[in-house]
């Protein structure tokens, strides 16, 4: 079996909802260095500068204390996926670094024609309407018919 490769991007929108639910915990009653304190993150974040953006984080929590649950999850989130997080190379690649494009696609793709009224798919039946509807929607449907179904050879 053949596999395309894939790039893996964590979605630009869900980190930084990922620092704004860090912020409150040391920042709560200072809004203003709350913002300051995002913006610094989502430049460094930006500039694929993830060590900076856990080190600041940690900064914040002395070490002798234990995180609290938000500030864990975030620090687990940057530091489990540091490959995923490099948004300077997926910019200068042309990558979209939000799901929104990729949601919608599915929506359109996906639900408009798998989740009518009345519709049940095995997994072989949906997939090969996938493909097709993936090859019709790309408007690459003769390519790929042609492809299939080669036209005879008049002699």
């Amino acid at each position: 079996m053949c596999w395309t490769p894939c790039v893996e991007i964590l979605d630009w929108w869900h980190l930084v909802e990922k620092l704004w639910e860090v912020a409150p915990v040391w920042f709560g009653q200072e809004p203003a260095a709350a913002v300051r304190w995002v913006e610094t993150q989502k430049s460094q974040l930006w500039n694929s500068r993830v060590r900076q953006v856990i080190r600041a984080i940690r900064q914040l929590c002395p070490r002798q204390h234990p995180l609290p649950e938000k500030v864990r999850t975030t620090v687990g989130y940057i530091f489990n996926h540091p490959r995923r997080l490099d948004y300077k190379q997926f910019r200068q690649a042309g990558y979209p670094l939000g799901s929104g494009t990729v949601e919608s696609a599915c929506k359109l793709v996906m639900q408009e024609r798998m989740k009518q009224a009345g519709m049940r798919w095995s997994r072989d039946g949906a997939q090969a309407m996938l493909a097709l509807r993936s090859v019709l929607l790309s408007d690459r449907w003769d390519d790929v018919w042609t492809s299939l179904h080669p036209s005879p050879k008049l002699t």
